[in-house]
């Protein structure tokens, strides 16, 4: 029996509901709303001290950390496989994944929580002046001030801006693997898309999928592709009262996410010492660039 504590707004509980769902798992759904800090309760720190989602029970056990339950899920369960037997293909997924949970997550959380915080003018709402007090019972000092910049600050600051270039660099790499197969890791469906589906899917529900729409085909194709899968739709589409709740895509789109977003963006480079940047793609498989022999000047 599989049982995976957390909700649909949070991505990382959406990335592992995935891998269940595409395993052909039976998964009950125990809600714990880290808005309402149930995640922070007494009860759920037993099971999970960082007070982190998900957290998945399997025949007993206590798994935690997304990327980990995810290829626990890979192994528990081997068909149908979601890490290819080629080792590129192999390498592409764990380094997209790698660089999901090193960067991306903690840019999409910044933009989210900024975002959920602030009126069309992109000021504070009351609603997060107070949610600034509840971050204090957050266990963990980095998440803790994370949280609290990401409200305080806005996308505007060096901390928006370089979560606005991460996100960018999230879709390039995205384009960048599609060059290479339908999906992420290749031919077929990985962790590498179970992963990333739920990171993509949140800038369009916060109206920010001219990210690709305009430059990178490829990527809003893959988009459409994940989303026809049955697998989003019991992650999704099932819950959309829900997320539309907290994240709504035409509440963004009204209160102009996309050109706070885009304004950051367009402002990174402009100082020399700017602690943002707009990296190129990661190079993979047989997309190198030719090797000169020329010294380096």
């Amino acid at each position: 029996m599989l049982e995976l504590f957390g909700g649909p707004t949070s991505t990382c509980c959406c990335k592992v509901h995935l891998t269940i769902i595409e395993k052909g798992q039976e998964v009950i759904e125990r809600e714990v709303n880290v808005h309402e800090h149930q995640n922070l309760t007494k009860k759920y720190i037993e099971i999970n001290r960082d007070g982190m989602v998900p957290t998945l029970i399997h025949n007993g056990s206590i798994l935690v950390e997304s990327s980990v339950i995810m290829r626990y899920l890979d192994r528990v369960f081997p068909a149908p496989a979601l890490t290819p037997n080629l080792p590129n293909e192999a390498m592409r997924m764990d380094l997209l994944m790698k660089d999901l949970d090193e960067k991306y997550h903690s840019a999409i959380a910044f933009l989210s929580f900024s975002e959920a915080s602030r009126d069309a003018a992109g000021n504070l709402t009351d609603a997060a002046k107070l949610r600034l007090k509840s971050f204090d019972k957050i266990p963990e000092p980095k998440r803790r001030e994370q949280r609290r910049l990401s409200v305080l600050l806005g996308l505007n600051s060096e901390e928006g801006r370089c979560a606005c270039g991460f996100l960018e660099t999230m879709i390039k790499d995205i384009d960048a693997a599609l060059q290479l197969g339908p999906y992420l890791a290749g031919e077929c469906y990985s962790l590498a898309d179970a992963a990333l589906t739920p990171y993509v899917h949140r800038l369009w529900l916060l109206g920010c999928d001219e990210l690709w729409t305009k430059s990178y085909p490829s990527v809003d194709e893959w988009y459409a592709n994940v989303k026809s899968r049955p697998s989003f739709s019991e992650v999704f589409t099932k819950h959309e009262e829900v997320t539309r709740g907290r994240y709504n895509r035409e509440r963004s789109i009204t209160l102009g996410t996309w050109k706070r977003f885009k304004t950051s963006l367009d402002s990174i480079g402009d100082k020399p010492d700017d602690m943002a940047s707009r990296l190129p793609a990661r190079i993979w498989g047989d997309r190198h660039p030719k090797v000169f022999n020329e010294k380096i000047k």
